[in-house]
Order: structure tokens, then sequence, then C-alpha cells
């Protein structure tokens, strides 16, 4: 029989669903966020054991779990997608993100946390600094809400490109002109194109 590692892992198996910015900014009152124990009742009816969402590491001040911070009204400049919000809210995010988890552990539904920078109060200038922001959160997340039922934390959601600077720092590495730099609005080189040795070093 051959060697299966999910034996030794608990859990097993991840069914993952993610929900990004949208479980924290879309609580209002039409938004299927608005009842969380509603919401995770349901993921688990339809089969996920584990939730990836935006824990906002450069939003959240872990000395103020009370501190509120307004989600700006996009509703005129941004086209509904499901992962983001477009209605202005207000919150307490540190304090939320702690009744989240703690509601997560009490369903025995699994986190995995990740972070897409959008938005931001700080922003961090590069990775150490990234670090520093979730080390401080992740110091009170294990206080006030354990650990238990955290399978994984990224720094940066799906590849580094997230990261605020990421890109201008990417085009430096390669030597880019500043005009060159300027030009970068991609997170991927332009099709066709490769990274030079000095960026895939980066």
């Amino acid at each position: 029989m051959s060697y299966d590692m999910r034996k030794y892992l608990n859990p097993n198996r991840l069914t993952i669903t993610m929900w990004d910015v949208a479980y924290m900014a879309r609580r209002n009152s039409n938004d299927p966020f608005r009842d969380w124990d509603k919401a995770l009742d349901d993921a688990k009816e339809r089969g996920f054991n584990t939730i990836r969402i935006d824990a906002f590491p450069s939003i959240i001040d872990p000395r103020n779990l009370n501190m509120e911070y307004t989600w700006a009204d996009k509703s005129k400049e941004q086209p509904f997608m499901p992962w983001m919000w477009v209605n202005g809210y207000t919150s307490k995010p540190g304090r939320d993100l702690i009744e989240f988890i703690q509601l997560a552990n009490r369903k025995n539904i699994y986190l995995s946390l990740s972070s897409w920078y959008i938005p931001t109060r700080i922003v961090p200038e590069n990775i150490q600094q990234a670090t520093e922001m979730w080390i401080n959160l992740l110091e009170i997340i294990r206080k006030e809400a354990d650990f238990d039922n955290i399978v994984f934390v990224d720094l940066c959601n799906e590849i580094p490109g997230f990261l605020p600077g990421y890109a201008k720092l990417l085009a430096e590495a390669g030597e880019k002109t500043e005009n060159e730099i300027e030009q970068i609005t991609d997170l991927a080189p332009v099709p066709g194109c490769s990274w030079n040795r000095k960026q895939l070093d980066f």
C-alpha cells in the first residue's frame, strides 16, 4: 500500500470556500454575511469544512481591537464582485475577526488566513513589514481566540503581486528604468515575455 500523508493530517482533507473580504465588509441588511451563524451553517451544509478569509493585518490595530473602520461606499464606481463589497459599512474589524474565529471554532470549521491588502490602513513597504503586521495580529488571535482550527496562514494571497509595492520592487530587481516601472500594471510578466535572471532571483 502506498504512503498517504493524509492519514497523519487533521483534518485529512480540506474542502475550502473563499470568502475573501466579503465576510467582513458585506454585513449590511441585505447581504448574506449579516448573520455569520447562518452563513457558517450554510457553508457546512454545502460540504465545506474550511473557509479562507482576509484577516486584515494591515487594517486591524492589535493594540485596539475596538478601533472602527469604514469600508467606503463604492456603489457608483465598482461593479458587484461577490468577494468584495459595494456599499459602505462601518465596523470594528479587530473585534469582529475574533468573534468570527471563535464562532468558527465552536462549529468546528477550519480557517485559512491570508490578506489581499485591499483596502488597507497601513501600507507595508516590504515583506518584512508585512511579516511584522502578521506577527502582531497572530499574537492577538492566539490570545483571544486560539489557533485550534487555523490550518494555515500566508502573508499575501495567491502570489506576492497583491503585496503593496511588489510590482515596483520586481521591476527594480530587473533593472528597469523609472519610466518602465511606471508602465507596470500587471502582477505577472506580459504574455510571451519572461522575467530576467535577476527578477527570478528576486
